[in-house]
């Protein structure tokens, strides 16, 4: 019986607490967050998710005071 394969396409915002004081820049962050989706999928769904692709399209640094 042959398998069948599906292809999701996401388009995700998230919004996350950055401290600039760890020495990061903003885009090693988001690369960072990136890297830990990729695993929690990879954790989550090891057995069905055959590849993650996923590319950074923005970083923005939003002041709060």
């Amino acid at each position: 019986m042959s398998k069948s394969c599906v292809v999701v396409k996401f388009n995700l915002e998230l919004d996350a607490d950055y401290n600039s004081f760890d020495g990061r820049t903003p885009e090693e962050f988001a690369d960072l967050l990136q890297d830990d989706l990729h695993v929690c999928l990879s954790d989550f769904r090891e057995n069905d998710v055959k590849g993650i692709f996923s590319q950074v399209e923005s970083v923005k640094l939003i002041e709060q005071n």
